[in-house]
């Protein structure tokens, strides 16, 4: 008898966004390297952990192992006891749309149009992605620094899936997937599964994720991400930070340059400006280097005012999130013209890793889908 998964059961991990990376060493060992240190040796900077076998563990070298032997997912049974997540600009995941949406992307390219077919098929017999709820939510974070604008619109899904006998490759083996994630329905069928486990190396790092066929979904429910539900109400500390910043760029204002005596052909934003200018042997009035001087000065103070505000607002919000999930979530929130509008910002995406619990309840109301299955 095929078991139905409990509605909304939640997987016992997967909310932790402070956590630290753990590595096998050549003897086998399993060694842990604190979230500090790895970001130490992100940046080349010593020290090197080192086994008790006297191996250096270098993690440009090494791939993150599964950070808790004892999870659930070991277990066979588990597997689709609980429900996983997927995040995707899509808000009906997983989308029929996708098919088309790939056609007019191929259409735009230098591929060939007699390739197109091929392509889209390609692109179309992929298998789906499930992970923990921090895997789900550091892919956003991911594609919203690297691929998509920060504005783009995310959606965060809740998915039920159905095993039957036979269906879940034993064991947990290493990522399949190249960095952009496709794998190729064919690497599982291959198998003869319609599930694989494997470490999840790029999001919520020595979590266990799944590659799975599209036909193992029962259900999906679909919540907007972020969600201002799950927003860190606001604290004296970042109040006074945000006050400090307004001040300090209105102060910033005094610095910017008038462009009163520069030639109107010459008005340059900084030195390197100028230096082009000048390496294509056009003469540089002396007006138009001191505007650009200035200029430079201007930003540079704009820089730190909002460099300033952003440790303010880190330092208030997410000491319990790790240096690599801090940065990440910085580096997706544009700034605007206000810090106040900045601090909004901030605390609704960084209510995502410190308050998760709150963001999954807001699945209570979305209401349960069936997908259409793939053609």
């Amino acid at each position: 008898m095929i078991r139905t998964p409990p509605s909304g059961s939640e997987h016992s991990h997967g909310f932790d966004f402070n956590y630290d990376f753990w590595f096998e060493c050549v003897c086998g060992r399993r060694i842990q390297v604190p979230a500090t240190t790895y970001d130490l040796q992100c940046q080349c900077i010593e020290p090197y952990p080192v086994c008790v076998c006297g191996t250096t563990i270098d993690i440009s070298e090494a791939r993150p192992i599964v950070r808790d032997p004892s999870d659930i997912d070991h277990h066979d049974d588990e597997v689709d006891r609980h429900v996983w997540y997927h995040s995707s600009t899509y808000q009906d995941w997983p989308s029929l749309a996708y098919r088309r949406d790939t056609a007019a992307l191929l259409a735009l390219s230098e591929l060939p149009p007699e390739q197109h077919a091929e392509t889209i098929d390609q692109k179309c017999s992929l298998a789906l992605h499930l992970g923990t709820y921090a895997a789900a939510v550091e892919n956003v974070l991911r594609r919203m620094a690297d691929q998509d604008s920060p504005d783009h619109q995310y959606w965060l899904h809740q998915v039920e899936i159905q095993l039957q006998p036979g269906d879940l490759l034993p064991g947990v083996g290493s990522e399949l997937a190249t960095w952009f994630g496709d794998v190729p329905l064919t690497k599982l069928t291959e198998r003869g599964a319609r599930a694989i486990r494997y470490v999840n190396t790029h999001e919520d790092a020595g979590s266990i994720s799944l590659a799975i066929d599209p036909r193992v979904i029962t259900r999906v429910r679909t919540i907007q991400m972020p969600t201002a539900a799950a927003a860190l109400p606001k604290t004296a500390v970042g109040e006074q930070a945000v006050t400090l910043a307004a001040d300090n760029l209105a102060a910033a204002e005094q610095l910017r340059p008038e462009a009163t005596g520069a030639p109107a052909d010459q008005i340059f934003d900084s030195n390197l400006a100028i230096f082009l200018e000048e390496a294509m042997g056009r003469a540089v009035a002396d007006s138009a280097r001191a505007y650009a001087q200035q200029m430079e000065r201007y930003r540079d103070r704009q820089g730190e005012v909002w460099s300033s505000l952003e440790s303010a607002l880190v330092d208030a919000y997410l000491s319990d999130v790790n240096t690599q999930m801090r940065n990440r979530l910085t580096r997706v929130i544009p700034t605007p013209t206000e810090p106040a509008e900045y601090h909004e910002r901030f605390r609704t995406m960084a209510g995502l890793l410190v308050r998760p619990l709150m963001a999954v309840q807001q699945f209570e109301t979305a209401p349960w889908r069936t997908p259409e299955p793939p053609s």
